[in-house]
């Protein structure tokens, strides 16, 4: 996903991110993400295929 630029005002750019970062790391691949960070070792991602 590429954003070049908001049009919206600083408010919904604000709840828009808090949003879509609460998505993101609930995922499966948030969660790897944020895992294998706190265990200071590489990531396991899954395939897209």
């Amino acid at each position: 996903m590429v954003f070049d630029r908001w049009e919206g005002d600083d408010e919904s750019l604000r709840l828009w991110t808090l949003d879509f970062t609460s998505r993101m790391r609930g995922s499966d691949e948030g969660q790897e993400g944020l895992s294998s960070f706190l265990e200071k070792r590489s990531p396991n991602w899954k395939s897209e295929e």
